[in-house]
């Protein structure tokens, strides 16, 4: 008898409430996010409540029971109760890159109304699942011929062009709210974890200015919609329809969507040093197919492992915090609660995090790569030359 198949692997045990923390709501800033810049792009609120949001939790959903799934399976072949997780949640770049790379310029620049945009934006998130998908196939290939500032250097000029100008246009408007918030990113960005314990200074800001706009009254609560009931809706319909429209996006899909799987190949080889023996091949395939299973029913942005896992086993998280934050994307986005973190973050906050990751982005960009390939991301820092 294999004594392997004999080890009960926990569902879920103390150490997981930090990487329930961690996934969970390090997402929601992700899904409002894509909300607010959806909604200022002129969307309804139903089509982005209604069904981008929903769409969007249908592959995190997938993403981290079967994240948790693999977990266990791992436990099980290795005799092992202290297996951890992979985390996951929507690639922030490839957010970034969908919202202002692909969305923006289908909205302002083709002058497509919201409801066509949307279809072809889910084209778009389809095409790049399909994309990370190939990832467990050809990544190591790809990883091999493509140099990184042919990647970084697209994600850093939309980063520098869209977000960061809007970014910085949206806090001047609201100069009382956004600059201290700013001031207080920026310290944290350049002097590194100012704050006690390594909190990330970017959720201090944000946490202080919540708070800060409570006070001025540029931020409410409200439970309008909480508890209604909004289930996704199939949309390959759209998708078909949207496709016409993205071909000339591809020179901008295709390298985020290359960075993305590889993003993931690095990031299950980082839990492979921890201890934890993943698949790589697996876990591309997986992205790739729940960011097409979220497109299917109206996502507009991909889905990554994430980077943290080695955080997160230090911390002795098992499986819990993936099946149970996948659980929890599901409650928030098909019953409003998405919503109410939306009314809770004003605006300006949002344009925060913009000029906070387009930042990094461009850092990035010349730091993780030679220096000899410079005037190459210089060059690839112009849209979408």
């Amino acid at each position: 008898m294999d004594n392997n198949k004999q080890i009960k692997i926990p569902l879920f045990k103390s150490g997981d409430v930090s990487g329930i923390v961690y996934t969970f709501f390090g997402n929601i800033g992700n899904f409002v996010l894509v909300a607010g810049t959806l909604l200022s792009f002129g969307w309804s609120k139903e089509l982005v409540f209604g069904r981008v949001i929903p769409g969007i939790s249908v592959g995190l959903i997938f993403e981290g029971l079967y994240y948790a799934w693999m977990g266990y399976r791992l436990g099980k072949k290795e005799g092992r109760t202290d297996v951890t997780a992979l985390p996951s949640g929507l690639s922030s770049p490839a957010v970034f890159v969908f919202l202002f790379g692909v969305i923006a310029p289908l909205q302002y620049g083709l002058k497509l109304e919201p409801e066509k945009v949307w279809a072809a934006a889910v084209a778009a998130c389809f095409i790049g699942g399909f994309i990370e998908l190939l990832g467990g196939f050809i990544g190591p290939f790809i990883r091999k011929i493509l140099p990184r500032a042919a990647m970084l250097a697209t994600v850093a000029g939309i980063a520098l062009v869209w977000m960061a100008t809007k970014g910085l246009f949206d806090v001047y408007a609201s100069p009382e709210l956004g600059m201290p918030v700013l001031i207080i990113a920026i310290i944290g960005l350049i002097g590194g974890y100012v704050f006690p314990k390594k909190i990330p200074p970017l959720l201090v800001s944000i946490i202080f200015g919540i708070i800060y706009a409570l006070i001025l009254g540029e931020a409410h609560i409200d439970l309008t919609g909480v508890g209604q009931l909004t289930l996704p809706v199939f949309a390959l319909s759209e998708i078909i329809s949207g496709f016409k429209y993205i071909i000339p996006f591809l020179p901008v899909i295709i390298p985020i969507e290359i960075y993305n799987f590889i993003e993931t190949m690095d990031n299950v080889e980082t839990a492979i040093a921890a201890g934890d023996n993943y698949n790589v091949g697996e876990a591309q395939i997986i992205d790739g197919a729940a960011t097409m299973l979220s497109a299917l029913f109206g996502a507009v942005v991909p889905n990554t492992v994430w980077l943290g896992h080695a955080g997160l086993k230090k911390g002795k998280a098992g499986i819990g915090f993936s099946w149970v934050s996948g659980l929890l994307f599901g409650i928030c986005g098909f019953f409003g609660i998405f919503n109410f973190f939306y009314n809770l973050m004003p605006e300006v906050l949002i344009a925060v995090t913009y000029l906070w990751c387009a930042v990094i982005m461009v850092v990035q960009a010349f730091t993780d790569t030679p220096r000899r390939h410079g005037a190459a991301i210089a060059i690839g820092l112009i849209p979408h030359l």
